[in-house]
């Protein structure tokens, strides 16, 4: 009787890998973590694009505020009717300007403030418009019950 060898015999699978498939896998792995790497960097400009715009935002609204001071201290007419001044923010140096335009109501201006910026991908800018009135905002309520339309 002749002894049988596991190795040599035609129902016995072959056990590990081939090289073929230890290569591929290790391709499909390299692909995968060249694309988890660009997410990251997409991710880390993305965020840092939006702190920028959040900053600028801010400063935007600030410089509304400012005007919208002026109301409180009776300088409602005498305000600067526009301007611009450069500001180093956190994360990028911004570029702020604004124009204040009468109304067909004396009482009312409209405000535009521009905040520009240059990021990695470019320029960047942002806008707000909005209406000041010219009274102290605790008249508001005062003017409103005046108002024909709304006895």
């Amino acid at each position: 009787m002749t002894a049988r060898h596991p190795a040599r015999s035609g129902s016995c699978r072959m056990a590990g890998f081939t090289l073929i498939e230890a290569l591929l896998a290790m391709a499909l792995l390299a692909v995968g973590l060249v694309g988890a790497a660009r997410f990251q960097a997409l991710a880390l400009r993305s965020g840092a694009e939006a702190r920028a715009r959040t900053e600028a935002l801010a400063l935007a609204q600030r410089q509304i505020e400012t005007l919208r001071g002026f109301t409180r201290h009776g300088r409602f007419l005498t305000q600067p009717t526009s301007g611009r001044r450069q500001l180093q923010g956190v994360h990028r140096r911004y570029r702020l300007s604004w124009r204040s335009t009468p109304m067909p109501d004396p009482e009312l201006r409209r405000v535009e403030v521009r905040v520009d910026w240059r990021g990695p991908g470019g320029g960047n800018e942002l806008r707000l418009i909005t209406l000041i009135a010219g009274h102290d905002p605790q008249r508001s309520a005062w003017r409103l019950q005046q108002d024909p339309i709304f006895k």
